[in-house]
């Protein structure tokens, strides 16, 4: 009797057992492929953006639609090797870009025309080595302008002379130089060197070597990037100032001017 009531109670416990696995087989078979993707682990791989690149914001933020050249220089001049405009995330890509050989260089030009808003030109660092077809980050870069505050455009100011700008206060990391010159033939020209750091003031105690009391000069400023100090801009606007001294106090007549679009942008550049 004992025996026969253990197989009893194995039996029903077998048949137990089946009726759960037909309805967990069944809620299985039920369950589609979007089901069990909610346990699949999302897995994503970043891909290199292809070519030389790298992206553009202004004022902290992804500045789209920004146009670009690549700079090619030859061993001993310089041409645009392709152009292209920045996508909605600020991010730029030149593909198909050959290989540089021997005393060839790459650079990114931007370059401004008609936005104050903006600096008149930047350019990225350069390039000496490149194998066609690599992935190569070849920096990023804010074109907000630097606004040069005082003396006002077409001032005579007396020694020593403070001159003022506006910080970029979405890139820190700016290091500024002051720049005075002879605007007709650049020539005297002075610039602070190294660079003052991320600053809103130049005093000149003097004037440099070369300049004189009431001519007209003009002022700009230029900005640089990173501390290897290989990418930087310069401002969209430069102003006219002179110096009074000795008896001689002249007002300019210009007030304020974009500057020239250079036919060299290389030499502007000091590239």
């Amino acid at each position: 009797m004992f025996r026969l009531r253990k197989t009893y109670l194995v039996v029903m416990l077998l048949l137990a057992l089946s009726v759960f696995a037909d309805g967990l087989f069944s809620a299985v078979a039920a369950r589609t492929n979007a089901d069990f993707a909610l346990f699949m682990p999302a897995l994503h791989y970043a891909q290199p953006t292809p070519g030389i690149n790298g992206r553009v914001t202004e004022n902290g933020s992804p500045a789209g639609g920004v146009p670009l050249d690549l700079r090619f220089y030859n061993g001993s001049e310089w041409s645009t090797k392709a152009s292209t405009t920045t996508d909605a995330n600020g991010v730029f890509s030149f593909t198909g870009s050959p290989s540089l050989g021997a005393n060839q260089r790459y650079y990114v030009l931007f370059l401004n025309q008609d936005n104050p808003n903006r600096l008149y030109v930047w350019g990225s660092r350069d390039l000496t080595s490149y194998n066609g077809g690599a992935a190569i980050h070849i920096g990023d870069f804010d074109v907000a302008n630097v606004e040069m505050l005082s003396p006002a455009p077409g001032a005579t100011v007396g020694m020593p002379a403070t001159f003022t700008w506006d910080r970029r206060t979405a890139t820190p990391n700016d290091s500024y130089e002051f720049n005075l010159y002879d605007y007709d033939d650049g020539a005297p020209y002075f610039y602070t060197a190294p660079p003052l750091g991320y600053v809103g003031s130049y005093v000149l105690g003097e004037l440099p070597p070369g300049f004189s009391p009431g001519v007209p000069y003009v002022w700009n400023m230029w900005v640089y990037g990173d501390e290897g100090l290989e990418s930087f801009g310069i401002s969209y606007w430069l102003y006219y100032v002179a110096f009074s001294g000795g008896g001689l106090a002249l007002t300019p007549v210009q007030t304020h001017t974009a500057l020239p679009q250079s036919g060299s942008i290389e030499a502007l550049l000091r590239k």
